[in-house]
This record gives C-alpha cells, structure tokens and sequence, in this order.
C-alpha cells in the first residue's frame, strides 16, 4: 500500500478496495459474481415485465392485428387475380369486423345478402336485417366494446371462382382481451358475387367455437 500514500483520497480508497479483493479467495470471488449476476437479471426480467404491461395498455389505443395465411394449394380453375381479389375483400371485412367499424363492414355487403345465425339457427335475409342483426356485435367489438379483438387471423382460404361468383371457405382464429379473455375459432363459408367489378358478399354462414 506504500505505493497509494501520494495519490488523492478518492484514489487511496481504491487501492485499498482492490488490496482488500486480492485477499479474497477465488470460491468467494466465483459467489460474489454470481450473486452479482443473478441480481441483474432478476432485474432485467422485472424491468422486460414492466415495459410488456405498458405495451400490452398501449395496444388497447391501437388496431387489432389483422393477418392472412394464404391457402398453400391454389384451386386450378381459379384464376390468381380474381382469387386474390376476392381475398382482399375478405381482409377488408376483417379489419372493418375486428375494429368495429360496421360503415366500413357494410359497404361490401350484397343488397340481398344473408348470413345464417347459428346461435339461433335461423336465416337473416336482406341487407337491413343483417346490419341489425350485427349491429349488437359490432358494438361489442369497438375499442370501448366488452369484447375488444386483439388479433383476428384469416387462416388459409380457399377461394372457388365461376365467373362473377367466388365462393370462400376459411378458419378464422380470433383473440379477445378485456375482462374474459379468449380465444375462438370459426370455420367460415362465405359467398361473394361479382358486380360492376366490385366483389360483394352475398351470404355468409359461421360456425364458432372456443378453443382457449
């Protein structure tokens, strides 16, 4: 420690800090370290946790995510171009669904469209009855509604064109925050019609099931 004696104090106390660690054996020396290291990541895991409840808060002021898993096989007699736009509806309506948009949602349904409800098992027939019959659900889905979406993915439809008809077959997996959290899956069938070159759904019939 003679070499320490002209150095300033705050230097002298680190001298004698690391005179004090040479004496340490190398077992403690191991200890102290890990200890050390198990501290910080403990730490880190608290501080990740923190910043995943902000994001997950944050995600309630955004869209829910809206994803598409594109059929592998591609139906032969389907032309690629008139298939894809058909999906690109579907994904609009999905979006418009998911968010609770239902002006958006209404603007792509056939005049004489009907939906089949399965809950009450019975066909709702012209565009006025379905948008009632909707209505409640969309509610539901808005980001002040009980059932806010979080994520709804359009898995791998398979897309049936004939001329200025197309039908759609899909599974929909669709995740719901707030005070029931869940996830449901529906097996979809949906029916569009070509007119003046927009593709405009004509019937749709959903048969839902929770899976988590």
């Amino acid at each position: 420690m003679n070499k320490c004696k002209n150095v300033k104090p705050s230097t002298f106390q680190l001298c004698e800090w690391y005179a004090g660690l040479q004496k340490i054996k190398r077992a403690q020396f191991m200890r102290v370290c890990a200890s050390a290291l198990f501290t910080f990541v403990a730490l880190a895991m608290c501080f990740g946790g923190l910043l995943n409840e902000q994001a997950e808060a944050a995600s309630g002021e955004q869209e829910p995510v809206i994803k598409v898993n594109p059929y592998t096989v591609q139906e032969p007699h389907s032309p690629r171009t008139e298939a894809q736009d058909v999906i690109d509806v579907l994904q609009v309506m999905g979006k418009a669904y998911a968010c609770g948009d239902i002006a958006e949602y209404i603007k792509h349904l056939d005049n004489n469209c009907s939906v089949y409800d399965e809950e009450k098992n019975r066909m709702v027939e012209g565009k006025e009855a379905v948008i009632a019959a909707l209505t409640q659900k969309f509610a539901r889905n808005s980001k002040s509604g009980s059932d806010r979406i979080v994520s709804y993915t359009i898995d791998q439809p398979y897309v049936k064109v004939n001329g200025q008809m197309a039908v759609v077959t899909y599974r929909v997996i669709e995740k719901v925050a707030g005070k029931h959290p869940r996830t449901l899956e529906g097996s979809m069938s949906d029916v569009f019609q070509k007119e003046d070159g927009q593709w405009m759904k004509v019937h749709q019939r959903a048969n839902w099931k929770r899976v988590k």
